[in-house]
């Protein structure tokens, strides 16, 4: 049987709404008027712990489109759906990492979010002292194996997708 959850419902856990909240407040409220180290380090834990949940939840968004334009569910199997959340969370960490080691890097990355979402000031600064919040991918890597996914079978009568 395929669990009945929309896509990019982890997006709504209690979790990644406090991380949302507070990278935003952080941002536009607490980093301008009250800059410090703790303002520095709050939006990297909120980065570490969102990032690969907006990505899986995004890629949830795509299966179930491509999915629903073909008239049937891709259904992923548990194993395929563990390698996807490790190998995205790895991405993550090495793309953190790399940002906090590389003043090119992160120089790229924020002109590449400047373009992406221009409404937004978005500036970055290597500091390899914020790889202090790279747990926080843990921690969301074990919130993204243990929520109940759509389209991961959970019974042998489902036709799946197999890794």
């Amino acid at each position: 049987m395929v669990q009945q959850q929309a896509p990019g419902m982890v997006l709504l856990r209690p979790g990644a709404v406090i991380a949302a909240v507070a990278l935003g407040v952080n941002d536009h409220l607490i980093k301008v008027h009250w800059p410090g180290l703790i303002s520095g380090k709050l939006s990297d834990f909120a980065y570490c712990y969102l990032i690969p949940l907006v990505l899986l939840a995004t890629m949830e968004w795509v299966l179930w489109g491509y999915g629903h334009l073909r008239r049937q569910p891709v259904v992923l199997s548990p194993r395929l759906w563990r390698w996807g959340v490790g190998v995205t969370c790895l991405l993550v960490s090495v793309h953190f990492f790399a940002i906090q080691f590389s003043q090119y890097l992160s120089s790229a990355h924020a002109e590449f979010f400047r373009h992406v979402v221009p409404f937004l000031n978005f500036k970055l600064v290597a500091d390899p002292t914020d790889l202090i919040a790279l747990p926080m991918i843990a921690l969301a890597y074990r919130t993204l194996l243990n929520t109940e996914r759509p389209g991961v079978a959970n019974g042998a009568d489902t036709p799946v997708l197999h890794g």
